[in-house]
């Protein structure tokens, strides 16, 4: 038995298309594949990303922060997203300070919130020393 693709107007759902919708998509992570998703049943996508990870614009308070990491380990850090610890490991890497910071991260107790942060971690053989939340 053959599947129809859905895609096809011979698909038995094809008057149920969105063949002129406009549809206003607000989401960031996953923007473009929900996009292709409505563009696929013919909608026309306004795309309008909300949400933009940037680094902060201040790099001087987040060298900061990495030094004092180096210098005096934390007792505990609690990592929220995977995203955030590469960053703060691109801001170690451009200033030289990597190796040293990824050191102290394997003296500080890590506590992750889910599974992106703890994948972080393993990405720099850091992930036998947390605790998940």
């Amino acid at each position: 038995m053959t599947v129809p693709d859905p895609t096809s107007d011979e698909h038995p759902e094809a008057e149920n298309r969105l063949t002129g919708r406009r549809i206003a998509a607000f989401e960031h992570r996953e923007l473009d594949r929900l996009a292709r998703m409505l563009e696929a049943q013919d909608a026309e996508v306004l795309r309008c990303p909300m949400v933009a990870i940037v680094d902060a614009p201040d790099a001087a308070t987040v060298v900061a922060w990495i030094r004092r990491a180096i210098e005096t380990p934390f007792d505990d850090l609690i990592l929220m997203t995977g995203e955030g610890l590469r960053r703060l490991r691109g801001f170690a890497a451009r200033t030289g300070l990597e190796p040293s910071f990824r050191e102290a991260l394997g003296k500080i107790r890590t506590i992750t919130r889910g599974p992106k942060p703890a994948r972080a971690l393993r990405e720099i053989d850091r992930g036998r020393n947390r605790r998940v939340v």
